[in-house]
Protein backbone atom coordinates (compact mmCIF):
# COMPACT_ATOMS: atom_id res chain seq x y z
CA UNK A 1 0.00 0.00 0.00
CA UNK A 2 1.39 3.05 -1.19
CA UNK A 3 0.52 6.37 0.86
CA UNK A 4 0.92 9.96 -0.61
CA UNK A 5 2.44 13.03 1.96
CA UNK A 6 1.54 16.49 1.48
CA UNK A 7 5.02 18.70 0.84
CA UNK A 8 4.99 22.03 3.05
CA UNK A 9 7.53 24.06 3.13
CA UNK A 10 9.64 25.34 6.48
CA UNK A 11 7.10 27.54 7.26
CA UNK A 12 4.29 25.83 7.62
CA UNK A 13 6.09 23.96 9.84
CA UNK A 14 7.28 27.03 12.04
CA UNK A 15 3.63 28.57 12.40
CA UNK A 16 2.01 25.08 12.98
CA UNK A 17 -0.81 25.28 10.01
CA UNK A 18 -3.17 22.25 11.30
CA UNK A 19 -3.46 18.92 8.66
CA UNK A 20 -6.07 16.48 9.72
CA UNK A 21 -6.83 18.13 12.72
CA UNK A 22 -3.16 17.48 13.83
CA UNK A 23 -0.26 19.95 14.03
CA UNK A 24 2.75 19.43 11.74
CA UNK A 25 5.37 19.94 14.89
CA UNK A 26 8.96 20.34 14.00
CA UNK A 27 11.32 19.81 17.09
CA UNK A 28 11.82 21.58 20.33
CA UNK A 29 15.74 21.68 19.42
CA UNK A 30 15.19 23.09 16.08
CA UNK A 31 12.73 25.92 17.31
CA UNK A 32 14.99 26.56 20.14
CA UNK A 33 17.70 27.15 17.40
CA UNK A 34 15.73 29.12 15.19
CA UNK A 35 14.57 31.83 17.98
CA UNK A 36 18.34 32.02 18.62
CA UNK A 37 19.22 32.96 15.31
CA UNK A 38 16.11 35.39 14.87
CA UNK A 39 17.38 36.91 18.14
CA UNK A 40 20.86 37.53 17.16
CA UNK A 41 19.82 39.19 13.46
CA UNK A 42 17.95 41.35 15.40
CA UNK A 43 20.28 42.64 17.59
CA UNK A 44 22.51 42.92 14.91
CA UNK A 45 20.35 44.87 12.78
CA UNK A 46 19.93 46.87 15.44
CA UNK A 47 23.28 47.75 16.16
CA UNK A 48 24.56 48.70 12.56
CA UNK A 49 21.11 51.01 12.77
CA UNK A 50 22.74 53.13 15.55
CA UNK A 51 25.82 52.98 13.65
CA UNK A 52 24.36 54.76 10.60
CA UNK A 53 22.57 56.76 12.09
CA UNK A 54 25.53 57.97 14.76
CA UNK A 55 27.93 58.28 11.48
CA UNK A 56 26.24 58.63 8.06
CA UNK A 57 23.12 60.59 9.28
CA UNK A 58 24.28 62.90 11.91
CA UNK A 59 27.82 63.38 12.77
CA UNK A 60 28.58 63.64 8.73
CA UNK A 61 26.18 66.45 8.52
CA UNK A 62 28.21 68.54 11.41
CA UNK A 63 26.10 67.43 14.41
CA UNK A 64 28.16 67.36 17.58
CA UNK A 65 29.33 64.63 19.31
CA UNK A 66 27.31 65.62 22.19
CA UNK A 67 23.79 65.74 20.54
CA UNK A 68 24.74 62.56 19.00
CA UNK A 69 25.10 61.47 22.56
CA UNK A 70 21.61 62.44 23.31
CA UNK A 71 19.91 61.54 20.87
CA UNK A 72 21.24 57.80 20.94
CA UNK A 73 20.64 58.18 25.35
CA UNK A 74 24.00 58.00 26.09
CA UNK A 75 25.18 59.76 29.29
CA UNK A 76 28.97 58.86 28.44
CA UNK A 77 30.17 60.55 25.05
CA UNK A 78 32.86 57.49 25.11
CA UNK A 79 29.82 55.05 24.33
CA UNK A 80 28.47 57.60 21.51
CA UNK A 81 32.07 57.49 20.16
CA UNK A 82 31.94 54.12 19.61
CA UNK A 83 28.90 53.93 17.76
CA UNK A 84 30.29 57.60 15.64
CA UNK A 85 33.30 56.13 13.90
CA UNK A 86 34.74 59.82 11.69
CA UNK A 87 34.80 58.92 7.90
CA UNK A 88 37.63 59.82 5.29
CA UNK A 89 35.05 62.86 4.01
CA UNK A 90 34.21 64.22 7.45
CA UNK A 91 38.57 63.92 8.19
CA UNK A 92 38.67 65.91 4.83
CA UNK A 93 36.31 68.00 4.89
CA UNK A 94 37.43 69.36 8.56
CA UNK A 95 41.32 69.97 7.42
CA UNK A 96 39.78 71.72 4.61
CA UNK A 97 37.89 74.31 6.72
CA UNK A 98 41.19 74.45 8.82
CA UNK A 99 43.54 75.07 6.31
CA UNK A 100 40.94 78.03 5.02
CA UNK A 101 40.76 79.10 8.84
CA UNK A 102 44.78 79.32 8.26
CA UNK A 103 45.33 81.09 5.57
CA UNK A 104 42.72 83.63 6.28
CA UNK A 105 44.52 84.32 9.82
CA UNK A 106 47.76 84.33 7.79
CA UNK A 107 46.97 86.82 5.18
CA UNK A 108 45.35 89.08 8.23
CA UNK A 109 48.39 88.72 10.02
CA UNK A 110 50.25 89.87 6.63
CA UNK A 111 48.36 92.83 6.02
CA UNK A 112 48.43 94.15 9.13
CA UNK A 113 52.20 94.03 9.42
CA UNK A 114 52.40 95.91 5.67
CA UNK A 115 49.72 98.64 7.48
CA UNK A 116 46.75 97.69 5.45
CA UNK A 117 44.49 97.10 7.90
Amino acid sequence: MVTETAQYSALHCFLNFKQNNEYLLISNTLRFIYSILLALAFYFILHCARHTFATTITLSQGVTIETISKLLGHKNIRTTQIYATITHAKLSGELEQLSRRIDTLFDRTNMQSRGGL
